[in-house]
């Protein structure tokens, strides 16, 4: 056993899909890290000492190798990859936001397109892909995730969960004939099943790997499960526990157990204060306008949205169907407007009273996800994200036809727009340059951007006053000058403080504190590595008996 030394400067970045990968024949090790603010695959020999990065994986996560061990196979920027561990260009396969993926030896790949879909299977040279499970709706199935073929090629397992799973230690593992469709459960209570060739199925279940004997041939059980490794990290939205196992029964993990975060103020100079709310595993919080109540998404199997009380120290839920994300408050903090992702064939943005009353509306159908990130002072108009093939930046007035309309549609990725508290400019994000940067455009238009950052940017949000903008570089967050009379002019941007925060943020009316997410295990994920852990395996849980 061994710690694997990152990059110089890197750090594992937090992510609910596989982020570490063996190739199958132990030569091989990729993982994600992150450096200077950019997340990207790294890959090392074995027996060597030093980490490159692969170019051209930047925001890559859900790591799988090839049956040959040439390739490995990612997603980003809601896209299936892959990329030649010898070098060359990256080749896209298709359109996906996985939670899993496995590459056969016959030449397809098993993969989920999103995050509440069944499986599908395409070449692994890309085309047209077929559907190979299908969400039963009867039984209330929610998802079938982490798919891995199973040897000879005639049967897949994977984890499903129903909308009326809590946890992901109360799915299900399955396996399914590919050509039957025949199903039977293998283990209940756990998630992240994957077959050894020793004989046994390891899973995980609550930040613990276990392990029972799998008779391949009969595809059933044939005891019951034994802890073999505590604390793997895990994050509790996905069930997805940071491990690989190559055919030579070495196993890569991520320590640091169940993850959960919790929120926190920051102020301008980088002290914390701790908000009275239990630890769990929160992303999208968002400040409502009089900054009394915040709305969060707790991500749990369904990730719903939930309302926090900052002065009462409650939490109030205000979603009940499964898989809520990115909530935004109405100006007059009545509302908040928010999108369902993959429960349907479309995904629709919905407007529910902030009351509790569980009024909802729905304000409109796409195919690709929208997501809101601005609603300007007046009320009349929403502006967002839509994520997919491409990110493209959106607006949508309420007192029209609610018809979507494009502000940016680029083959580059835009996002986070933010109006001006005067709706008269609009803020956002680009990677036109290479790397992201924050940009500012009069709104509607027509007239010229402005770039706002000098050194990368993203996530832009405007003071109330429209006296500055700030932005989140990596771990630093930023702020600009900003002054609209009697033209806009933008001052140089200066550094508020820097600090390990994950995921999404926000900032008081007046730009003193900063509301961010703050993971529990700091300082306690450390890649390690494990050659020959199948003799381990064989001794905790023996097959010849």
């Amino acid at each position: 056993m061994f710690e694997l030394p990152l990059p110089p400067n890197a750090e594992l970045p937090v992510l609910n899909d596989p982020a570490v990968a063996v190739s199958p024949d132990g030569v091989h090790i990729v993982f994600v890290a992150r450096r200077g603010g950019i997340r990207q695959l790294y890959h090392r020999r074995m027996n060597e000492l030093t980490a490159h990065p692969l170019p051209g994986t930047e925001g890559g996560r859900g790591l799988f190798f090839s049956p040959d061990s040439q390739w490995v196979g990612f997603t980003a920027n809601s896209k299936l990859f892959k990329v030649s561990l010898s070098g060359g260009v990256v080749v896209p396969l298709a359109d996906a936001s996985t939670r899993g993926a496995s590459w056969t030896p016959s030449g397809t790949i098993v993969f989920t397109e999103h995050i509440r879909s069944g499986l599908l299977e395409i070449s692994a040279d890309g085309g047209e892909a077929k559907e190979l499970t299908r969400l039963d709706s009867k039984t209330n199935e929610a998802s079938h995730r982490w798919p891995q073929v199973l040897p000879g090629g005639e049967s897949v397992l994977f984890t499903l969960s129903t909308h009326d799973t809590e946890t992901w230690d109360d799915a299900q593992i399955v396996v399914q004939s590919i050509g039957s469709g025949e199903r039977r459960v293998v283990v209940e209570a756990a998630s992240y099943g994957r077959y050894v060739s020793t004989g046994h199925v390891v899973y995980a279940r609550s930040g613990k790997l276990f392990a029972v004997r799998f008779d391949l041939d009969r595809l059933e059980v044939k005891s019951t499960g034994v802890p073999v490794l505590e604390n793997v990290a895990q994050f509790p939205s996905s069930g997805s526990p940071q491990i690989s196992l190559s055919d030579l029964g070495d196993l890569i993990y991520v320590s640091g157990g169940v993850r959960t975060n919790s929120l926190v103020w920051v102020d301008r100079n980088g002290n914390e204060e701790s908000l009275s709310v239990r630890a769990g595993a929160y992303s999208d919080p968002r400040l409502s306008p009089d900054g009394l109540d915040v709305a969060v998404v707790d991500q749990g199997p369904d990730n719903e949205v939930w309302i926090h009380g900052i002065s009462r120290g409650t939490m109030t839920r205000l979603t009940f169907e499964a898989n809520n994300n990115a909530p935004f408050w109405s100006p007059d903090g009545t509302g908040i407007v928010f999108s369902s992702w993959g429960v349907q064939e479309s995904s629709p943005l919905v407007l529910a009273q902030a009351d509790g009353s569980r009024e909802v509306e729905e304000l409109l159908t796409t195919e690709l996800t929208a997501v809101v990130t601005s609603w300007s002072s007046d009320g009349h108009m929403l502006a967002g994200s839509l994520l997919g093939r491409s990110s493209d930046i959106w607006f949508l007035e309420l007192d029209g036809e609610r018809k979507l309309q494009y502000f940016l549609r680029t083959p580059f990725a835009e996002g986070s727009p933010s109006f001006s508290p005067d709706s008269r400019w609009l803020a956002y994000e680009s990677n036109e340059t290479g790397r992201y940067e924050i940009y500012v455009q009069p709104f509607p238009g027509p007239g010229r951007k402005l770039q706002i950052s000098t050194e990368g940017g993203m996530a832009p949000k405007w003071r109330r006053d429209a006296g500055e903008i700030f932005f989140r570089n990596g771990d630093k967050i930023m702020a600009v000058d900003i002054t609209t009379t009697p033209t806009f002019t933008p001052g140089k941007s200066k550094l508020l403080f820097e600090g390990k925060y994950e995921g999404d943020w926000d900032v008081s009316a007046d730009g003193r504190r900063f509301l961010m997410i703050k993971g529990n295990d700091e300082g306690q994920r450390r890649l390690v590595v494990v050659q020959g852990w199948s003799r381990e395996l064989e001794r905790l849980v023996p097959t010849d008996n």
